[in-house]
């Protein structure tokens, strides 16, 4: 979400649509906010920008 510029503080996984990713994601947390402080969140979308996604 980060990658796509979506605040995961005021949107679910289930914003972004049906993808890979969020196939894998329970319904009960699609329009769940993250739980996530913001260093992990950084942590985070730091990997996932290394990764390449």
């Amino acid at each position: 979400m980060m990658s796509h510029h979506i605040s995961p503080y005021q949107y679910g996984p289930g914003v972004v649509g049906s993808t890979p990713m969020t196939r894998l994601v329970d319904p009960l947390w699609l329009n769940t906010p993250a739980p996530y402080g913001p260093l992990f969140m950084e942590g985070d979308g730091l990997l996932t920008d290394l990764a390449g996604h």
